[in-house]
C-alpha cells in the first residue's frame, strides 16, 4: 500500500509540473537550449588505422595460444572439455582460469 501511495504522488507532481504554464515554459526553453547544443557540437576527428584491420583485430584476445601458455594441461584440457562438450565447468577450474587471464592482462598493460 505504502508503494502505491507514493507512486501516486509521483504521478501527481508529475502533472502537476506538465500542467503549470510556468514549468511547461521553462522545460520548452530547455528542449530548445538542447537541441542548440546538438547543433553547435564539433564531430570529434578519429583517425582512421593505417594498417589492414586484420593485421591487428584479436591481438589482445585470451584466445587457446594464450591459454595453453598460462594454465596449465589438467586446467587447459578441462576447460576445453567444457568449451566443447557444455561440460559442467568446477569453481576450482575457473578460479585456475580467472588466474590464467589476469596474469595474462596484466602483462598485457592492464593496471589492476
Amino acid at each position: 500500500m505504502q508503494v502505491f501511495r507514493f507512486s501516486f504522488s509521483v504521478f501527481r507532481f508529475f502533472l502537476y509540473l506538465c500542467n503549470n504554464k510556468q514549468n511547461r515554459k521553462v522545460m520548452s526553453l530547455l528542449r530548445f537550449k538542447m537541441f542548440e547544443k546538438a547543433l553547435d557540437h564539433k564531430p570529434v576527428e578519429v583517425k582512421a588505422p593505417s594498417r589492414n584491420p586484420s593485421d591487428y583485430f584479436g591481438v589482445m584476445v585470451f584466445g587457446r595460444q594464450q591459454m595453453r601458455k598460462y594454465l596449465n594441461k589438467q586446467i587447459y584440457t578441462a576447460l576445453l572439455d567444457t568449451i566443447e562438450n557444455n561440460t559442467p565447468l568446477s569453481a576450482d577450474i575457473a578460479d585456475a582460469v580467472a588466474a590464467g587471464m589476469r596474469q595474462w592482462a596484466l602483462e598485457n598493460g592492464a593496471d589492476h
